[in-house]
Parts: C-alpha cells; sequence; structure tokens
C-alpha cells in the first residue's frame, strides 16, 4: 500500500512539474518587444524623412520631419523657426563628412532654448538651409529620453543619442516625391 501511494505522489508531482513547464505565461520573444517598444513596427525607433525642397524669401531650404516611434516621449532641444512657413521649430544639428566625422556645420546642443517633448508617434518639421547640406554628409539630430533630463548638464553626460539622415538619399531637384 505504502508503494502504491508512493507512485501516485510521484507521478502526480511528474505531472504538474512537466504541466508547468509547457505552460508559458510570459511571452517574451524578440516580436513582443518589439511591438511593446515601437509604434508601428516596421520602421526606426526614430528616424528622419525628406517633406520638400522651398525658396523662402530668395533662400532655399530643404525641410525634413523627425519622427519619435518610440512608446515614450523623446524630449527635443529646439527654438522657435521663424515662422510657421520654416516649419514647426528650429531643431539642433550638425552635418559631417560621413566617411571620416568631421564637423561641417551646425550643433547638437543649444544653449538658450528650450527643451521639448516629443509625444509617441508624433513627428515634428524643421528646415535646413540648402547651401549647409551637402553630398557625402549626414545631417544628426540629438535627442533624450525623459528620465535622462534629470542630469544637471546634458554635455556631461557620456549618454547621446543622434538620428541620422544620409544627404546622399535627398531626392534631387525636380525628383517626384511620394
Amino acid at each position: 500500500m505504502r508503494n502504491v501511494i508512493s507512485i501516485i505522489v510521484f507521478f502526480s508531482c511528474a505531472i504538474v512539474f512537466v504541466d508547468g513547464q509547457n505552460k508559458i505565461t510570459h511571452k517574451s520573444t524578440r516580436k513582443n518587444v518589439k511591438q511593446s517598444v515601437l509604434v508601428h513596427s516596421g520602421r526606426p525607433s526614430v528616424y528622419i524623412t525628406f517633406v520638400k525642397r522651398e525658396s523662402i524669401d530668395g533662400s532655399s531650404y530643404v525641410f525634413f520631419r523627425l519622427t519619435n516611434n518610440l512608446s515614450w516621449p523623446i524630449v527635443l532641444d529646439m527654438s522657435g523657426s521663424g515662422g510657421k512657413r520654416f516649419g514647426d521649430a528650429t531643431l539642433y544639428y550638425v552635418v559631417e563628412d560621413s566617411k571620416t566625422g568631421e564637423q561641417k556645420t551646425g550643433r547638437l546642443y543649444c544653449h538658450v532654448c528650450s527643451s521639448n517633448n516629443l509625444g509617441s508617434g508624433r513627428s515634428i518639421q524643421f528646415s535646413v538651409p540648402t547651401a549647409e547640406i551637402g553630398l557625402g554628409n549626414v545631417l544628426r539630430v540629438r535627442y533624450e529620453f525623459e528620465w535622462e533630463t534629470d542630469v544637471s548638464s546634458f554635455e556631461a553626460s557620456d549618454t547621446l543619442h543622434t538620428v541620422a539622415y544620409y544627404l546622399d538619399q535627398l531626392p534631387k531637384p525636380g525628383d517626384i516625391v511620394n
């Protein structure tokens, strides 16, 4: 009798153990993580797209859209744009040689500006003078996460997030852009 009870207890424990191993209560696959972090799973986390070229008051500009595709806000340094015709705001950026990293123009940090949140799934349009853009260069815009803004100085932080747009990818003037 004792052996029968031992065998029943053994098999009962084995069945519970095996059943517990087969049940997955939290799936943490890479696909699920991507879907929970990104607003649109087929796009990068933060990205820049070309919008248009436009001449304003005799000067030529290229307009871009920076999109936050993350599930949480990002923080951007920005100033007023000088009017809606120049975009939603003036973002701080650098233009670098894409091979050497040599900075051609601009700056990533501002000294007198505001730091504003760009919400999840939101975008902001900004313009860059065409004179500052050249083939073989890359446009970079810096951003931070809200939880990183408690640092007293961004420039002292060793974390740097930038989003890049390779200017060789710009449509040529006159190209039809969808």
